[in-house]
């Protein structure tokens, strides 16, 4: 398989292209997720709540592709707009709210921010 060097780190053409396998569960907490990378994770509410907002993604670096999803269908996830404060997702436009577990959003680590780069709405 070859390999790929991206932001100084070796990957295979796999990753570059976001085959990552089974996502990665976390849970908003206080709304924030901490991720360990570029990956494909899954995105529980806080307590198991039917919606909860997500404002801030903690971790990561300057260039990262992360895919979210939701992780049940009964439990909403709103990514939020917005950049004041802590808060660090920049959206095209307005927030975007994972209502079943097949939607997905593609973010992109900018210097500061996670930049939607595409969506299922």
């Amino acid at each position: 398989m070859p390999l790929v060097l991206i932001n100084g780190a070796i990957v295979s053409d796999c990753d570059e292209l976001g085959s990552w396998g089974a996502p990665t569960a976390l849970t908003i907490a206080s709304g924030v997720i901490t991720v360990t990378g570029p990956g494909f994770y899954e995105i529980d509410t806080e307590g198991a709540a039917a919606s909860d907002a997500l404002d801030t993604i903690s971790g990561g670096s300057e260039g990262d592709v992360v895919i979210l999803k939701s992780k049940a269908d009964a439990r909403n996830v709103v990514i939020t707009d917005g950049t004041a404060g802590a808060d660090n997702i920049d959206l095209i436009g307005a927030s975007i709210t994972l209502d079943t577990a097949n939607q997905r959003v593609k973010l992109q680590r900018g210097s500061t921010n996670w930049v939607e780069s595409s969506s299922r709405p």
